[in-house]
């Protein structure tokens, strides 16, 4: 007898029972959390692109183009992206300090600092939603 079984069978059928709602939420939880993940991969990897572009025009010495920054500040305020508030952030940065680099606020290594540590927080973000305990929700609470 088991929690008000009355045979073997109803124990073999809660356990089946069991198993069957376990694999499904973990299904559920796997699924979603690669959903979410991939979002903030596309946005991180967004990022790395204006990077990239704003490296290049420093390194010509060349005045980044402000259609191309603008472009960016109004993808950041478009709710159809779906960026995250510290994407949004991080992009919401790069566009000021492109802005102050173009004006002469800002010097090149000022801007070449910004940059470099703006690429290593967002590789470190990049490398986090790649790890296996990314799959736990009380790992990801607690992170």
């Amino acid at each position: 007898m088991f929690i008000g079984t009355s045979n073997q069978g109803d124990l073999f059928n809660a356990f089946r029972d069991f198993v069957f709602a376990y694999t499904v939420y973990q299904l559920f939880l796997l699924v979603t959390f690669k959903l979410v993940d991939s979002l903030k991969d596309d946005g991180f990897n967004s990022i790395k692109g204006i990077i990239s572009t704003v490296e290049l025009y420093k390194g010509l010495n060349m005045a980044i183009p402000i259609s191309y920054l603008d472009k960016w500040f109004e993808k950041k305020e478009n709710p159809m992206y779906t960026l995250t508030k510290q994407q949004r952030e991080i992009i919401n940065t790069l566009v000021k300090y492109a802005h102050a680099y173009n004006r002469g606020i800002v010097t090149k290594d000022q801007l070449t600092l910004k940059l470099k540590l703006l690429s290593i927080f967002v590789e470190n973000e990049l490398n986090c939603l790649k790890f296996g305990w990314m799959n736990s929700i009380l790992l990801r609470i607690f992170k």
